[in-house]
């Protein structure tokens, strides 16, 4: 896949150089050469003197002009449109050059054509594209999305992750939303700050470190919130979320795990739940989204939003505010795709009244309870109740293709017995890292993907 490669426009790319985003490669090679010619040609016409009878000047001048036309009309983008411009200029492109004033004013054409074609081009995050142009989100094979983005690389859930993921071909990218102290939905898996960030190294934060109880296992470290708490008179207190959008934002992410490739610990700041977004619409094609509302139920007895707002109503407004809409595979929904996914069945519901888009009802194990209605997830009497609401489930892989001893077991029957409620499957997460392997078996989760995928179509 063709690389971002940044080249300066200006006197020699000194500091005065304007910056342009060349899209391929055919496009360095061809504006590179064209270069070469056209100053080779100039400095041979400075060793001698020309013969300013010979030739006409138009002769020269009109061949930028018309470089760029026909570039133009042929649909080229503005950097191999210059580069074909130039090429017209230099020997070979034309009748044979006699005239020094004729091939430095074709070389002031094609710069200023240059800046013409070029200085509208966007710099960041991707060059964005016309929805009629953008590739459209492929719908003939099964979905492949990016966990927390390409979290094996970079670390996980921050832009240059996701921006990975687009690049390697991901249809989706992943994340989890949690609430900073003033109210802004974050890009963030865990309720603790410890494991993925610098927080630690932040002494100004150091007071604010405890311990609490999280669906029902201790939790010591910095928490994103406060759990609710009762004081030595027995009022209930509603203690606030820790941490505030600004304090969030000085913070720099880090691997997870200590494996995976160090290298870009601390460069990159925690996201928005809107930036993240932003990050997908302005991917050079078609990309989705899928959020995934994490602790809704603790979000919502520790933050309160005005007008009695729900964490899962202030979810639905950024969503519905970028323009996210739409059954799935409506024509609406193939615009700007998006899953929601959610671990608890009362969120699912409450969303369920308010959008049409799909959601995907996670599962973690078989034996697993529900996150508010302890109920069994994976019986058939709660597909056939909860199909109402989700067009699928997205059961831990190990609840598809068990596994004992680093050995991949007989398949259960999670994914038949989906499919008879018209159930979507939608499993994970897949690694591929050395972690995962044992020494007498392959690597676990790409022995699974096979069968997996196999049984899922």
């Amino acid at each position: 896949m063709p690389k971002l490669v940044v080249v300066p426009f200006g006197p020699l790319g000194g500091a005065d150089a304007t910056w342009v985003i060349i899209e391929d490669y055919n496009a360095i090679y061809v504006i590179g050469y064209a270069f070469f010619l056209d100053f080779y040609v100039y400095l041979e016409k400075y060793k001698r003197c020309s013969n300013l009878s010979q030739d006409s000047t138009h002769a020269y001048t009109i061949m930028p002009t018309f470089g760029f036309i026909i570039s133009r009309l042929l649909g080229l983008s503005p950097s191999l449109s210059v580069g074909l411009i130039l090429l017209s200029c230099c020997p070979g492109g034309i009748a044979s050059n006699n005239n020094l004033i004729c091939t430095c004013t074709d070389l002031i054409i094609t710069f200023l054509l240059l800046f013409i074609g070029c200085s509208s081009r966007p710099l960041y995050p991707l060059p964005s594209h016309d929805e009629k142009t953008k590739m459209p989100l492929q719908t003939f094979r099964p979905f492949n999305v990016a966990h927390r983005g390409s979290n094996g690389e970079l670390p996980e859930e921050t832009a240059p992750s996701y921006l990975r993921a687009i690049e390697e071909g991901t249809y989706f990218i992943e994340m989890d939303i949690l609430v900073s102290k003033d109210g802004v939905l974050m890009c963030h898996h865990d309720v603790i700050l410890d494991d993925t960030t610098d927080v630690l190294e932040h002494i100004q934060f150091a007071d604010r470190k405890r311990t609490y109880e999280v669906e029902g296992a201790n939790m010591n470290g910095l928490f994103m919130y406060q759990p609710t708490f009762i004081d030595f008179f027995s009022i209930i207190k509603r203690n606030e979320i820790d941490f505030t959008l600004e304090e969030l934002k000085t913070l720099r992410a880090k691997q997870r795990f200590s494996f995976r490739d160090q290298q870009y610990n601390g460069k990159f700041p925690i996201i928005t739940f809107e930036e993240y977004i932003q990050i997908a619409i302005n991917a050079p094609r078609v990309v989705g989204i899928y959020p995934e509302i994490k602790n809704p139920v603790l979000m919502n007895q520790h933050v309160k939003w005005p007008k009695g707002k729900r964490f899962e109503d202030v979810f639905m407004e950024i969503l519905n505010k970028y323009g996210y809409k739409g059954s799935y595979m409506s024509k609406e929904w193939l615009k700007q795709p998006c899953f929601i996914q959610l671990f608890a069945p009362s969120s699912i519901v409450h969303i369920h009244n308010k959008t049409d888009l799909p959601k995907i009802f996670l599962i973690d194990d078989v034996d697993v309870r529900t996150q508010d209605t302890n109920q069994q997830i994976t019986s058939d009497r709660y597909f056939n109740y909860i199909r109402e609401f989700v067009i699928g489930i997205g059961p831990w892989k190990d609840t598809i293709v068990p596994v004992k001893d680093n050995y991949v077991e007989t398949l259960t029957d999670l994914v038949d017995r989906a499919h008879a409620y018209n159930l979507q499957v939608h499993p994970y997460t897949f690694r591929n890292e050395n972690k995962y392997m044992s020494d007498n078996s392959p690597n676990l989760d790409l022995a699974k993907i096979p069968l997996i995928w196999e049984e899922v179509n």
